[in-house]
């Protein structure tokens, strides 16, 4: 799994990076951390008190990092921690406190919307599971150095997918 996870790394850094517009830019504020503030939604998961209520949201909060690499490419960095623990139904699979890592690349459709796609992994002292998020993002810039970003974002893992929704604060520097 991990070569899999550093193969994908490879491809999406090559791509972006070969791809790059060679437009000039400015020297400052090319990097963003951000906190993010989310919900999960898992249609598999359920509660641990009441294994009969199929669906259930989780919270989560997430650190990111971006790397502008041109006016259209970022590179991401993700990392989610969620904040329930919950079974997965049907797979007997109990998630506990989550940590998701995923690195990506993220490219401007116009300014301030961008979608992004990467990959990593989910861990908890339970199981690892590959990670596949696919998502999309608006910024809405406060002033030159703050940004919001609410967005929305598809994780496909092996036993089960999530739909999550988030609000971003970001810092430019």
């Amino acid at each position: 799994m991990i070569k899999h996870i550093i193969l994908g790394l490879f491809i999406i850094c090559y791509t972006f990076l070969n791809a790059q517009e060679h437009e000039p830019m400015s020297v400052h504020n090319k990097n963003t951390l951000s906190i993010a503030f989310g919900y999960a939604y898992l249609p598999d998961g359920v509660k641990i008190e009441s294994q009969n209520d199929l669906g259930h949201f989780v919270p989560s909060i997430g650190i990111d990092y971006i790397r502008k690499l041109s006016h259209k490419f970022e590179l991401i960095a993700v990392v989610d921690f969620e904040l329930d623990h919950y079974l997965v139904s049907g797979k007997d699979i109990m998630r506990e406190n989550a940590t998701i890592v995923v690195v990506g690349a993220m490219y401007n459709i116009i300014e301030h919307w961008s979608v992004m796609l990467g990959s990593g992994i989910e861990m908890d002292k339970h199981h690892q599971l590959f990670v596949a998020r696919i998502g999309t993002e608006y910024g809405i810039h406060l002033s030159d150095k703050w940004v919001l970003s609410p967005g929305i974002f598809y994780d496909y893992k092996h036993i089960h997918s999530t739909y999550s929704t988030s609000l971003a604060l970001g810092y430019n520097f």
